[in-house]
């Protein structure tokens, strides 16, 4: 006996369901796995250089220019792995945007961390909203990482780098270091 074309119909919808469940597992392994290494990479060419900078604005300032190099010398094709990343599965909801989204967070708080720690190393101005100065570079940074993906050049990333000298000179204190060309 055959059988009914809705009950051949839900079983093919149920395979396929699940062969796209299985996928989708796959997928997401395999991105928390590139995940995984994109934030060692992330972490040995862009935080490790720029925190070798004793506190200070000039910290800031090296964090900055290290995520310029790092988009600059292409150590990811198609500019930061996680800005990449966030553009793709921003709109997703699920574990591989939710740890992209972490992972960003966590590069703007180090931001705001390095800021609130020049403040006693005498560099920032006291008032100076670190949380808000952070998400700003993060914003010129996120800018600079699309400027190189649509065109490869490096205008951006030197726009970028004068906003961010000129942001930083905003909440300077007078006795605070100039900060280096480069």
């Amino acid at each position: 006996m055959a059988e009914a074309p809705a009950l051949t119909t839900d079983r093919r919808l149920l395979r396929g369901e699940k062969t796209r469940q299985t996928i989708l597992s796959h997928a997401s392994k395999l991105a928390s796995a590139e995940g995984l290494e994109a934030a060692r990479v992330f972490t040995d060419e862009v935080l490790r250089p720029g925190l070798k900078t004793p506190a200070g604005l000039g910290r800031v300032w090296a964090l900055c220019n290290s995520f310029l190099s790092y988009l600059s010398r292409g150590v990811f094709p198609g500019g930061c792995f996680f800005e990449a990343a966030l553009a793709e599965f921003d709109s997703k909801p699920g574990r591989v945007r939710d740890a992209v989204v972490q992972t960003r967070g966590y590069w703007v708080a180090s931001l705001a961390r390095a800021i609130r720690e020049a403040k006693p190393a005498g560099d920032v101005q006291p008032e100076a909203d670190a949380d808000q100065v952070a998400w700003e570079l993060g914003s010129l940074l996120v800018g600079a990482n699309s400027s190189f993906v649509q065109d490869g050049g490096t205008v951006g990333i030197e726009r970028a780098r004068r906003a961010i000298r000129e942001r930083l000179e905003r909440i300077a204190t007078p006795s605070a270091a100039r900060l280096p060309t480069r």
